[in-house]
C-alpha cells in the first residue's frame, strides 16, 4: 500500500493505514526506487521540491534499511541492532513524502511508469534508481555454505554472527578495501581470542593511501594482534571455512 505522509499522521494512532486500489494509477513528480543511504540522504535535503509543490514517492521492498555504516559498530558490541536501522516510513512521514512497501518488477522509461510485482502502476516525471549492488552467492555442489557469507548484504553477515553459538577460532577477512579493515576491528573486538587474518591482494594494506596512513593502519592491525598477508590473490573457497566476504572477496571463520 502506498502510505501518504497526512493519511500517516491522522490514523497513525488507530494503525488503520489507507491503502490504494491496484487498479488505479498514482502521479508522481519525482520517485525514488530503493531505500538506501544515497536516497535517504537526497530525501532529506528535498525540502525545496516540496516548497515547489512536488510530489515526491519512495518505493522499497522493506519499512526498515539497516544503515551499512553503523554495522561495523553493531558488529563490535556498541550499538544496539535498532540504532543501526533506518525506519523509511518514519522518515518519509517526516517529510511529507510518501512511501510504498512494494517490490519493483519493471520501469518503462518511455512510458515513464513503474510497475510492482502486485500489478500497481505508478507514473513519473523524475525517476532515481539506487538500489545497491549484491554480489551472487557462492555454492559448492548446489549448497550455499553456511560457513561464507559475502559482506552484503549486510543483513545476512548480521545474521550469520548473531547465530554463531561459539566464538571462531579463525576468522579470514579477503580485504576489499577500507571496509574490510573495519570488519576486522570490529571482529576483534567482538571475538578477542579468535585468529584474525587478513588477506590483502595488493603490495600493502590501502595502497592508494599514503605511506603515514599505511603505516598506521598496520600498527593499529598489529595491536589488535591481526595478522597481514599482502600479496596474496583469493583464488578460491572451500566450505570447510567458515568465510565473511567483502565485496567479491571474503572472510573466514573456522
Amino acid at each position: 500500500m502506498i502510505i501518504h505522509s497526512g493519511e500517516y499522521e491522522r490514523n497513525n494512532e488507530q494503525d488503520n493505514l489507507l491503502s490504494i486500489d491496484t487498479d488505479e494509477v498514482e502521479y508522481y513528480d519525482v520517485v525514488y526506487v530503493g531505500g538506501g543511504v544515497g536516497h535517504c540522504t537526497a530525501l532529506k535535503y528535498s525540502s525545496s521540491l516540496l516548497l515547489e509543490g512536488k510530489t515526491q514517492l519512495l518505493i522499497n521492498p522493506s519499512r526498515t534499511i539497516i544503515y551499512a555504516a553503523y554495522v561495523p559498530s553493531y558488529i563490535a558490541g556498541i550499538r544496539t541492532k535498532q540504532q543501526i536501522k533506518i525506519d523509511l516510513l518514519h522518515f518519509c512521514t517526516k517529510r511529507h513524502i510518501d512511501f510504498l512497501e512494494k517490490e519493483v518488477k519493471s520501469i518503462h522509461p518511455s512510458s515513464r511508469f513503474v510497475y510492482c510485482t502486485d500489478g500497481r502502476r505508478i507514473k513519473y516525471k523524475i525517476i532515481s534508481v539506487n538500489v545497491g549492488k549484491t554480489p551472487l552467492p557462492i555454492y559448492f555442489n548446489g549448497i550455499r555454505p553456511k560457513n561464507i557469507i559475502m559482506y552484503r548484504p549486510v543483513s545476512d553477515l548480521i545474521h550469520l554472527i548473531d547465530n554463531l553459538t561459539y566464538p571462531p577460532s579463525k576468522l579470514i577477512v579477503v580485504v576489499g578495501g577500507a571496509a574490510g579493515i573495519e570488519l576486522c576491528f570490529s571482529l576483534r573486538a567482538r571475538f578477542p581470542s579468535s585468529l584474525i587474518k587478513i588477506i590483502n591482494s595488493k603490495k600493502t594494506i590501502m595502497e592508494q593511501e599514503g605511506q603515514k596512513t599505511q603505516r598506521s593502519l598496520f600498527f593499529s592491525l598489529s595491536s589488535k594482534n591481526i595478522i597481514i598477508r599482502n600479496g596474496v590473490r583469493c583464488l578460491s573457497f572451500q566450505p570447510s571455512d567458515n568465510t565473511y566476504s567483502n565485496n567479491s572477496s571474503s572472510s573466514s571463520s573456522s
